[in-house]
């Protein structure tokens, strides 16, 4: 799947092409920290279909850190944590 963009996932609207049993596995393997400020920069629909990946448990953890931010992320923390999702979500996809 990795091969299908080029050498790797670039951005995280590139998730789209992961399976549900991937975003789990990429959601395992972040931080939630990260998590929650990659989510604000992607779509609505890649949000959503995150979301739906998690546990209702995880969903309202997530949703109760948004709403407890003050304004948007700071841009480096933004690419820091987008990095991360990233690096991850290479990673998943490149096992077989």
């Amino acid at each position: 799947m990795a091969d299908q963009l080029g050498g790797g996932f670039l951005r995280l609207e590139d998730l789209m092409a992961l399976t549900d049993k991937q975003v789990q596995l990429v959601l395992r393997d972040i931080d939630q920290a990260d998590a929650v400020v990659g989510m604000l920069e992607m779509s609505r629909e890649l949000r959503n279909r995150v979301l739906a990946n998690m546990s209702e448990r995880a969903r309202g953890m997530i949703q109760e850190d948004w709403n407890a931010m003050k304004g948007p992320p700071d841009a480096g923390v933004a690419l820091t944590a987008r990095t991360k999702i990233l690096r991850v979500a290479n990673e998943v996809a490149a096992k077989p």
